[in-house]
């Protein structure tokens, strides 16, 4: 067979003018292939339900001043805890959900001491909602204390994790991370600076990846607060959902007048799956949920105490710094800073019939007074919300040339009980307290008081 050397120039054209186009299309499909834009979440619906699964562990340092120094003290600290939930969207905007709680165990060692919490029964039904940039707690049943909210207002909130996720996104894609929703992931009130950044690393048929890495500074009770974070969030491409997140924290808040600083570095792990509405989340508890979630307000916290048998509502900027049988001990923080400080005793029983007049109780204080040169100032009588009588006497002194304004209470019940509150402000942060004790004592009610705990009646009996 004769050369044909027609064919060959012509196959030689083809290969040096079509094979390098033909590799080029591919690139260029590779190409939109990768900046082909992917929805990785389906939009939100009203009614959805999730089962939530969250582990913890945090291990560093609580940091505390001492007493008798200006030095800071560093205790060991250990938390342990899981919590398991079902969690159903309340609104289409995901920033309402009502929560049904079916474990919550957290154990907490500072030094040689450890403490375990979990929810009680009659609180597992709560809503959280997303308001204004921080959460807010309801319970559909009594109000929630400051220990049941801190047990649940973990961060790493699932409400929160479909708004990390834009609609749309192309592989490789990366976008930074909203601060105020930064801050509310990461349980600080206020974000001051942001430098979280969401990347998706991968995604296929069957999974996506998001890595979250960056620094987020702000303050929390009005207390500095920088954390580092690293994080991995999963999201299921079949249901288009949430599988897990992952968070390594790194956590340095600084030390305040009422309460603890932090050095500790906390691990957290949330496994979420689509899951059938449970009956504990019923009807009735959703419609109460719903109800108290539409008209929310900055939410009053329980404080109840069976030990010195009283029950009251406060405001979240008072913290219960010391709790026991026979003294509890609350202080308001502004900022961090301390503006007030309230002392309840509980005081002997006396007949029904028999109740302390207002002029005994001034001269009560008067004689308390004499010693920091103090005058009184305003004394009223009146009954609360709930039949509790309530004897108030202001007063105004110094001690170590520092001006205080101090107020006192004395509450009584138709059965005698009966109990002394006095709190002490700095004269110039009067208008800050804004007579801000005055919410707590309107909700004042005596309650069943428990037994005096055997180790607590021996140790007052040895001092």
């Amino acid at each position: 067979m004769l050369f044909d050397w027609k064919k060959s120039i012509l196959i030689a054209l083809f290969v040096v003018l079509f094979v390098p186009a033909l590799n080029l299309q591919s690139q260029n499909e590779a190409r939109c292939g990768e900046m082909q834009q992917i929805q990785l979440m389906h939009p939100p619906k009203e009614g959805e339900c999730q089962r939530v699964r969250c582990a913890m562990r945090v291990r560093g340092h609580l940091l505390v001043n001492s007493a008798d120094t200006s030095k800071e003290t560093r205790l060991p600290l250990q938390v342990h805890g899981t919590l398991e939930y079902h969690e159903l969207l309340l609104d289409q905007s995901a920033q309402r959900s009502a929560r049904h709680y079916d474990q919550t165990q957290v154990t907490i060692t500072v030094g040689s001491r450890t403490n375990r919490s979990t929810l009680p029964d009659d609180q597992s039904c709560v809503g959280c909602q997303f308001v204004d940039g921080q959460i807010e707690w309801v319970s559909a049943g009594r109000p929630l204390s400051e220990q049941e909210r801190d047990l649940i207002d973990l961060q790493g909130n699932s409400l929160l994790l479909p708004q990390l996720i834009p609609d749309r996104l192309t592989r490789g894609q990366t976008w930074p991370v909203d601060k105020r929703l930064a801050g509310a992931l990461l349980g600080v009130d206020t974000s001051i600076d942001c430098t979280l950044v969401a990347h998706l690393v991968s995604a296929d048929s069957r999974t996506a990846i998001i890595e979250i890495t960056g620094r987020l500074m702000g303050g929390v009770d009005g207390v500095r607060t920088e954390i580092d974070l690293e994080g991995k969030l999963t999201v299921d491409m079949s249901s288009r959902s949430v599988r897990s997140l992952e968070l390594n924290i790194d956590e340095k808040r600084a030390v305040s007048d009422g309460q603890p600083g932090l050095d500790v570095a906390a691990h957290l792990y949330l496994e979420l799956a689509p899951a059938e509405v449970p009956q504990s989340l019923g009807e009735d508890r959703i419609a109460v949920l719903r109800d108290l979630a539409s008209g929310l307000s900055p939410g009053f916290l329980r404080f109840e105490s069976e030990l010195l048998g009283v029950r009251l509502l406060h405001s979240k900027d008072w913290k219960v710094v010391l709790s026991r049988y026979d003294v509890a001990v609350l202080r308001q923080l502004e900022s961090g800073e301390l503006i007030a400080n309230m002392t309840i005793n509980s005081l002997p029983n006396s007949p029904p019939t028999k109740q302390l007049a207002m002029s005994s109780f001034q001269s009560e204080i008067e004689k308390s007074l004499a010693k920091f040169s103090g005058q009184m100032l305003e004394a009223t009588e009146s009954k609360n919300e709930n039949d509790v009588r309530v004897l108030r006497v202001t007063a105004a002194g110094a001690i170590e040339k520092v001006s205080l304004y101090w107020i006192y209470y004395h509450l009584s019940d138709a059965s005698g009980r009966r109990a002394s509150v006095v709190i002490s402000v700095e004269s110039d942060k009067i208008e800050r307290f804004a007579a801000g004790e005055r919410s707590l004592i309107a909700t004042w009610k005596f309650v069943p008081r428990a037994d005096r705990p055997e180790k607590t009646a021996r140790r007052n009996d040895d001092e």
